[in-house]
């Protein structure tokens, strides 16, 4: 077996050992994109706007070296 088939083979065996997620539901994925972009709406009545404001949140996740 080449190096390439090992290194492919132990990484089929750790996502195989990896738990499962399950599906998540409209809410809670709603959920967990106010919470990762911090959205904000305001609502103007008299103009008929909607301000919306983004501001991505750090998720902890970083580039490899």
């Amino acid at each position: 077996m080449n190096t390439a088939q090992a290194e492919k083979a132990a990484a089929q065996s750790e996502l195989d050992r990896m738990p499962q997620i399950g599906q998540l539901s409209a809410l809670e994925s709603e959920k967990l994109i106010d919470v990762a972009l911090n959205l904000e709406i305001r609502y103007r009545p008299h103009e008929q706007i909607a301000a919306v404001s983004v501001c991505v949140v750090n998720t902890g996740v970083q580039k490899g070296t």
